[in-house]
C-alpha cells in the first residue's frame, strides 16, 4: 500500500509520518481512492491506542498521507529483536491493544488487517494501532465478502467467504495476543488437519504447553477469540480486556483521561452469573418485606366498607332519586378521608386486634361526580378529575359524596337544562333520609345549623339518630323543590364539606422541592449542557430515546387507565382527555428528562462509569444479562425496605403515643382501590416515576459535584439536601422521624452508587408500587383483588430478576458432580 517516511513539521516544529503511494498505484484511481478511504475511516477515530491520522495531500505530483510520528517500532520487529516480554508487559500491551481496537469498533470501523507488523510500540512502551489501508466500516463491508488481510491472521469465517466483522478482528486480536504471550505465531504451531479426517482437530496448542506459568485466565481469552466459531468469541474488543487478569477497562479509560463510550461501559465490569444463594437472599428480603408490610397494613383494611363497584352504583342510584334526572354521561369517581376536623366525629383513630392502628374505614369517604360534558382539569398533572377540579358549572352537573357504608354525607347538584325552574317539587324527605341510610321514623325535623350556607329558598334540617350510626343532622337545600345541596353535621362539624378537599395540599417547600427537583434541576441542566454534548458527540442517543420515550409511554398509560375509556373515547384522552393535555403532560416529562439524561449521562460516564453498566447492557437489548438481573433484585430488595423502615418507624410512633395521620400512610393508596384500571394506571406511574427520580437524583449529585469539585464531598452532601430538604419539620417525633429519613437515604445513596442506574430505577419503582397498592394478609376483604395483583407485579419482576441473575444455574449445587479437590467459581 506504500512507503513511509518520517519528516519535520518546519512550521509547528513536529515531527510527523508521510506515507506515500508508489508513483504507478498514485495514478490508478483505484488505489487513490482506497487511499482516501483509509483517511476518511482513520480520521473518526481519536484514541491514545490508535496512530492518528491528520490529514491526506499531493506535492509534485506525489500523494500522501501525514500522521502521527511513532518514536518506536513495530510489535513484529520487537518480538523478532527481544523475544517474547515479561507477563506483566505482555499483559500492559495486551490491555492498550484492546482499547485501541475498542474504540475502532465503537466507532463502526473494522481493521481487517491486524497483526503485529501494525501494531507499533513508542519510546515509552505505549501501542499504537497503524494502517487502516484495507479497514472499512462495518456497514461498507458487510456485502463486500471475501477474504482481506494477511494470510496467517484472517478468520476462518472470511476464508470462507464469509463477510468481515467485529468477531473476525477478535479472532486476530486472539492470534497477536498469542504471539504476544508465546512468542509463537499460532500458525506455526498449529497441527494439520487429517484430510481423512474432516472433524480432525486443527487448533492451536494451548499457550501453556508452550510457555509455562501463562496465567489460566490469559489462556482462556486468547482460546475463546480463536474460537472457529464467530458467537462463541468474545463479544467485543472491550469484553476481551474484562477478561484479563485485573482487567478493568473502566478504570484504565478514566486513568487515561478519557471518557469511556457507552459501549466501553455496557461491555466493562463483571461477567457471569451471580451465585443463586446470593440471589436468593435478594428474594427473600423482598418477599420478607412485603410480608411486614402487608401484616402491619392489615388492620388498615378492616371494617373498610363496602367496595367502590357497590358505592359506584349506590351513588348513581341516589343522584337520580334525590334530584328527580338520571346521572349524565361522563363521571368520575375516587376516595378521599374526611377533612381533619370532622376525624374526630368519624372515630378514624381507633384500635385493630389489640394493636395500635388506623383503620381506613371510619375516616374514608367516597365520592363520584358527574357531568353532561367531558371533565377538562385545570391541574397539568391530574391524570383524572378531582372532587373540585374542574369546577362543577354545567347544568345537570351532580356530586355525591357517601360514607364506605353508602350513606349519604353531601350533595352537590345544579338544575338541569331540560327542568321548569317554574314548576316546584314537593321535598322528597324519603329518598334523602334513605339516602342517609336512616329510618324516617325515627327522623324529626330541627332548625338547621348556622354553619350551613346554600343559596336556596328552603332549607331543611332533620335530627338523624338510630343504633346504627352516631347522631347526626341531615340538611338541604331546595331552589323550587330542586335539591341543590346536601350536608352532613355532627354537632357543629361539616361531614362533607366538598368545597374542602381533605390532605390534599402538601407543604410550601415541598411544593417547590419538586419544582425545583422534576423541573428546574433538569432544565436547566438540559439546555447547558445537552447541545454542547451532542456537538461533541459524546451524547448516548439511544440511551436518551429510552429514557424520553419509555416515559412518555408510561404516563400515556397512566392517564388512559385514569380513565373510563368508555365514556370518553381514546382519542379524547390521549388529545383532550380528562386534564388539560395528557400528550403534553407526557411530553414534558419526557422532553425534560431527555434533556437531563443528554446532560449529565456523559459526565456520569466519566465520573462514575460503573453506576452505567447494566444500563448500557439494557439499552444494548441484553436482557438476558445476569448483571441486569443483579440490579433488578438489588433494587427491588432495596425498594421494599424504604417503605419497610419508614412503616415500621410509623408503627412505632403510635405504639408510642404520638398523634398521626391516616393520610401519611396511605398516600395514593385511595386511587388504586377504586378498580382494576385504577391499579394498573398506578403501576404505570409507579414505573414512570421509578426513570424520572433516578435521573433527577443523578442530575442533582451532578450539580453539587460541579459546584464542590470532590465526588465524595458531592455525594455526601446530597444525602443531606435530601434528608433536611424533604424532612417534615411539624413532626412531633422528629427525633424518630431523622434518624429513618438519613438511613433510607443512605440507602438510596447506596444503591446508586453501588449498583447503578438500573438499580435506582426498580428502587424508586418498587417504593412507589409499596405505596401505591394495597398490602394486606386478609383475602376475605374486597380489596384482596387488589392485594393479589400487587403480589403478581412484584412475583413477575422477582421471578425475571432471579431467573437471569443465576443464568440458569440451580440453586442447589449437586457435590457429586464438581470436580474434586477444585472449588466451585465464585460467581459475582
Amino acid at each position: 500500500m506504500g512507503e513511509v517516511y518520517r519528516a519535520d513539521d518546519l512550521e509547528l516544529s513536529q515531527s510527523v509520518a508521510l506515507k506515500f503511494l508508489p508513483e504507478k498505484v498514485a495514478r490508478n484511481a483505484a488505489d487513490l481512492a482506497r487511499l482516501r478511504q483509509e483517511v476518511r475511516i482513520a480520521r473518526q477515530i481519536a484514541h491514545p491506542n490508535v496512530c492518528r491520522t491528520y490529514d491526506i495531500a499531493e506535492a509534485d505530483g506525489q500523494v500522501f498521507v501525514v500522521m502521527e510520528y511513532v518514536d518506536g517500532e513495530d510489535l513484529a520487529s520487537v518480538l523478532r529483536r527481544l523475544g517474547r516480554p515479561t507477563s506483566d508487559k505482555a499483559l500492559e500491551i495486551a490491555r492498550q491493544l484492546c482499547l485501541g481496537l475498542g474504540a475502532a469498533h465503537e466507532n463502526g470501523v473494522l481493521h481487517r488487517d491486524l497483526k503485529p507488523a501494525n501494531i507499533m510500540i513508542d519510546g515509552r512502551g505505549r501501542v499504537r494501532i497503524t494502517d487502516f489501508g484495507l479497514a472499512g466500516t462495518a456497514e461498507e463491508l458487510a456485502a463486500e465478502g471475501g477474504a482481506a488481510g494477511t494470510p496467517g491472521y484472517i478468520a476462518p469465517e472470511q476464508l470462507r467467504g464469509g463477510a468481515a466483522s467485529t468477531q473476525s478482528d477478535i479472532f486476530a486480536l486472539g492470534l497477536v495476543l498469542y504471539e504476544l504471550f508465546t512468542g509463537k505465531r499460532a500458525t506455526d504451531v498449529t497441527p494439520r488437519p487429517d484430510s481423512s479426517r474432516p472433524d480432525s482437530d486443527s487448533s492451536p496448542r494451548t499457550p501453556s504447553s508452550l510457555v509455562a506459568g501463562v496465567d489460566p485466565a490469559v489462556e482462556r481469552v486468547i482460546l475463546r477469540c480463536l474460537e472457529r466459531d464467530p458467537a462463541r468469541r468474545p463479544q467485543s474488543a472491550y469484553a476481551v480486556f474484562g477478561a484479563l487478569p485485573g482487567g478493568d477497562p473502566l478504570a484504565a479509560a478514566v486513568a487515561a483521561g478519557e471518557t469511556p463510550s457507552p459501549e466501553l461501559v455496557a461491555n466493562a465490569g463483571v461477567e457471569g452469573s451471580v451465585r443463586p444463594l446470593y440471589a436468593g437472599i435478594a428474594v427473600l428480603v423482598a418477599v420478607l418485606g412485603l410480608l411486614g408490610i402487608s401484616a402491619i397494613q392489615t388492620p388498615l383494611f378492616m371494617g373498610v366498607g363496602k367496595p367502590s363497584s357497590v358505592l359506584s352504583v349506590r351513588a348513581e342510584e341516589i343522584l337520580a332519586r334525590v334530584t328527580g334526572h338520571p346521572a349524565p354521561k361522563y363521571s368520575a369517581d375516587g376516595m378521599r378521608y374526611a377533612p381533619k376536623d370532622s376525624l374526630s366525629h368519624a372515630d378514624s383513630l381507633t384500635t385493630a386486634m389489640g394493636k395500635p392502628s388506623i383503620p381506613l374505614g371510619p375516616g374514608l369517604q367516597y365520592w363520584r361526580r358527574w357531568s353532561p360534558s367531558a371533565f377538562v382539569t385545570e391541574d397539568l398533572h391530574a391524570a383524572k378529575p378531582s372532587l373540585k377540579d374542574p369546577p362543577q358549572s354545567y347544568p345537570g352537573s351532580g356530586t355525591v359524596l357517601l360514607d364506605m357504608q353508602g350513606r349519604l354525607l353531601a350533595l352537590e347538584a345544579v338544575a338541569s337544562a331540560g327542568i321548569d325552574s317554574s314548576v316546584s317539587r314537593g321535598l322528597n324527605e324519603a329518598a334523602l333520609l334513605e339516602a342517609a341510610g336512616r329510618d324516617p321514623s325515627r327522623a324529626r325535623r330541627v332548625p338547621p345549623p348556622e354553619a350551613f350556607v346554600a343559596y336556596a329558598d328552603t332549607v331543611a334540617a332533620w335530627r338523624l339518630s338510630d343504633s346504627t350510626a352516631p347522631e347526626t343532622t341531615l340538611v338541604a337545600a331546595y331552589v323550587r323543590g330542586h335539591v341543590v345541596g346536601v350536608e352532613t353535621f355532627a354537632g357543629r362539624s361539616a361531614l362533607g364539606q366538598l368545597a374542602v378537599i381533605a390532605n390534599d395540599a402538601a407543604p410550601l417547600i415541598q411544593d417547590w422541592v419538586q419544582v425545583l427537583l422534576l423541573v428546574v434541576a433538569p432544565l436547566i441542566g438540559g439546555v447547558l449542557l445537552a447541545r454542547r454534548n451532542l456537538r461533541a458527540k459524546r451524547g448516548d442517543i439511544r440511551g436518551a430515546l429510552v429514557v424520553g420515550i419509555s416515559i412518555v409511554v408510561l404516563y400515556l398509560l397512566h392517564h388512559l387507565f385514569s380513565a373510563r375509556l368508555g365514556e370518553i373515547g381514546l382519542f379524547k384522552i390521549l388529545v383532550a382527555g380528562t386534564s388539560t393535555s395528557p400528550m403534553g403532560h407526557a411530553l414534558i416529562h419526557g422532553v425534560t428528562m431527555t434533556l437531563a439524561y443528554l446532560a449529565i449521562e456523559p459526565y456520569i460516564r466519566r465520573l462514575w462509569p460503573s453506576v452505567l453498566v447494566s444500563w448500557a447492557r439494557l439499552v444494548a437489548g441484553r436482557l438476558k444479562d445476569p448483571i441486569i438481573g443483579r440490579d433488578v433484585l438489588v433494587g427491588a430488595a432495596a425498594g421494599v425496605t424504604l417503605p419497610f423502615v419508614s412503616i415500621a418507624a410509623q408503627g412505632a410512633e403510635l405504639a408510642l403515643g404520638f398523634p398521626a395521620d391516616p393520610a401519611r400512610l396511605s398516600g395514593a393508596l385511595l386511587d388504586t382501590m377504586t378498580g382494576a384500571p385504577s391499579a394498573l394506571a398506578m403501576v404505570c406511574l409507579a414505573l414512570a416515576l421509578g426513570f424520572t427520580r433516578a435521573t433527577i437524583f443523578y442530575t442533582i449529585l451532578l450539580i453539587f459535584r460541579f459546584v464542590l469539585r470532590n465526588n465524595k464531598l458531592a455525594v455526601l452532601v446530597t444525602l443531606l439536601s435530601f434528608v433536611l430538604t424533604l424532612l417534615d419539620y411539624s413532626s412531633k417525633s422528629l427525633w424518630l422521624d431523622l434518624p429513618v429519613s438519613l438511613l433510607a437515604w443512605g440507602l438510596v445513596v447506596w444503591v446508586a452508587l453501588r449498583f447503578g442506574y438500573v438499580a435506582l430505577i426498580v428502587a424508586i419503582a418498587v417504593v412507589s408500587l409499596v405505596q401505591f397498592l394495597a398490602w394486606s394478609i386478609d383475602f376475605s376483604s374486597w380489596i384482596a383483588p387488589q392485594t393479589l395483583f400487587a403480589w403478581g407485579i412484584m412475583a413477575v419482576l422477582l421471578g425475571y430478576g432471579f431467573m437471569v441473575a443465576v443464568g440458569g444455574r440451580s440453586l442447589f449445587s449437586d457435590p457429586l458432580r464438581d470436580p474434586v479437590g477444585v472449588p466451585a467459581k465464585k460467581g459475582t
